[in-house]
């Protein structure tokens, strides 16, 4: 169980300047004077948001503290969630609003045929009729699972896996291209090992 505050390198540089001392912890030099911005309209304006540094740590003895500090102390992970931060709260936040323009979509009585709003909410009405995915079972997949039954020997396992990994199907490796770890000039051909679809043990 763990939280985490979304931190920047920006805000790290600006923390160790503006914080930095001895080790023997001595006292802060009188802060420089700083003239004062002409007007509020014209004082810039900071993306960092500073409402969570517990100023009651030093940054030199415990950074991270210092950074979280009220962030631990007063944010509770949700029930649902092993871990909280700022990032799965957008996540959570874009998922609402992703359903809602997908429900927009479904209902819209008025959608062009062709249109992106129809081909959205049409996969979507079809995604929830329970009652017509029971009625199908598993008929719409005959031709992949029989194209599994087929197979012969492991000279087929490769296409296979191409073919299941095309069509967005779990697979026992993966296959993809990327920057050669050991020629960042060059790229190279990577297999790993697949799972079955879960993190890992502890969730089965």
């Amino acid at each position: 169980m763990k939280r985490t505050l979304l931190s920047t390198l920006t805000l790290s540089v600006l923390a160790t300047f503006a914080h930095a001392g001895d080790a023997a912890k001595s006292k802060a030099a009188p802060a420089p004077v700083v003239a004062a911005a002409s007007s509020a309209a014209t004082a810039p304006i900071s993306g960092i948001d500073t409402q969570f540094i517990d100023t009651s740590v030093r940054p030199q003895d415990d950074f991270f503290t210092y950074l979280n500090g009220k962030w631990l102390k007063s944010t509770e992970i949700p029930a649902d969630k092993a871990s909280w931060g700022t990032f799965m709260a957008l996540r959570d936040d874009a998922q609402t609003h992703l359903r809602g323009i997908i429900e927009a979509a479904q209902k819209d009585t008025h959608k062009k045929q062709g249109t992106d709003v129809q081909k959205i909410g049409d996969l979507y009405a079809s995604f929830m009729d329970e009652a017509r995915l029971e009625t199908l079972g598993v008929k719409p997949l005959a031709g992949e699972l029989q194209r599994i039954r087929t197979l012969k020997d492991k000279k087929g396992v490769p296409s296979l896996v191409a073919h299941l990994s095309k069509i967005g199907v779990a697979t026992p490796y993966g296959i993809r291209v990327g920057q050669d770890a050991r020629a960042s000039t060059k790229y190279a051909t990577y297999v790993g090992q697949g799972g079955l679809g879960m993190p890992d043990r502890d969730y089965y």
